[in-house]
């Protein structure tokens, strides 16, 4: 971006005048590097607009250990990676209390997409500089902070597949073919669910998603009712014997028909959901396998909403 094309983004921005301090928090790898250009012109029209902002690179160990130190005399936290960055860091910026506004540079980018947020920089300067305050909800998954949704079901053993074979950015094309080599010898898990100590499914196979945002992979959305700050968490059972079974269901979610058809099972939690399976089954959280700090494979999964909220920026009347 040459000098006088962004004075001309800057000047067109109608803001506030308040003079604000925002830490970029980038993904070095996200994007195939478009997180680094994003964040070094993010923070040159904020330069233009007036605003001091400082550029870190996130890093995939305890966000409190890392990124705490940066947040002193912060006032907004621009996140420019995928998913997976906004959840490694939702937690330390919930316990510190300042606003997020994410940059998506990610493959889905389904956190920005829940919430009306785009990859135009000058847009998301507006949002730093006018947007609405929202209050997200945060899961909890074993212990780790959920901001989309976790499933056990064929999703996450391709979720699995991609990262055991991934580089660098992966491709939406890398999950289809992670798909295809799952389609033979895979059968969906006997499962036994209970949310907020009633019992839901009893030993049935299928698919299960427990959602806090209506937004998912390819827009193969399980719950398009779920809202990312209503205090609930929205569970979703897809009865199903077989792979082609799935398949159909997914289908159906693409194109939002799936709550009308026999084996859909819906229910909303407002504290507390228990998974349980006969065998040792995989599970993902938020598009990504589980933290290195977790087990991969589990026959019990236990998921519960915090306390605690994240603040984050939005455009107005999203």
């Amino acid at each position: 971006m040459i000098e006088a094309t962004l004075q001309e983004v800057a000047d067109s921005i109608r803001g506030s005048s308040l003079i604000m301090r925002i830490l970029i928090v980038a993904n070095p790898v996200s994007g195939r590097g478009r997180s680094r250009k994003r964040s070094d012109a993010l923070r040159a029209l904020l330069a233009q607009r007036g605003h001091d902002s400082t550029i870190v690179s996130s890093e995939r160990t305890d966000a409190r250990t890392w990124l705490s130190p940066h947040l002193q005399d912060v006032d907004v936290v621009a996140v420019v990676g995928g998913d997976g960055t906004v959840r490694t860091v939702a937690a330390a910026v919930a316990h510190a209390g300042i606003p997020l506004v994410h940059v998506p540079s990610g493959n889905e980018n389904l956190f920005a997409r829940a919430l009306g947020m785009g990859s135009d920089i000058a847009d998301t300067v507006r949002i730093i500089e006018t947007g609405e305050h929202k209050l997200i909800d945060i899961g909890l998954v074993e212990e780790e902070a959920m901001l989309l949704m976790t499933s056990i079901g064929w999703d996450a053993d391709i979720v699995a597949n991609v990262a055991t074979s991934r580089r660098d950015q992966v491709s939406n094309w890398d999950y289809v073919r992670a798909a295809m080599l799952r389609l033979q010898n895979w059968q969906p898990p006997l499962l036994t669910v209970t949310v907020d100590d009633e019992l839901l499914v009893d030993r049935q196979r299928g698919w299960i998603v427990v959602s806090n945002a209506s937004e998912y992979g390819g827009r193969v959305n399980p719950a398009p009712m779920a809202c990312m700050d209503d205090r609930l968490l929205d569970v979703t059972f897809f009865r199903a014997s077989s792979t082609l079974e799935l398949m159909s269901w997914m289908l159906r979610c693409r194109f939002a028909r799936q709550i009308s058809a026999p084996g859909f099972v819906h229910r909303r939690a407002a504290s507390s959901v228990c998974i349980s399976s006969a065998v040792p089954v995989r599970w993902q959280l938020d598009g990504d396998p589980p933290p290195s700090s977790s087990s991969t494979r589990t026959e019990h999964l236990s998921i519960s909403l915090s306390d605690l909220r994240l603040p984050v920026l939005v455009p107005q009347g999203s």
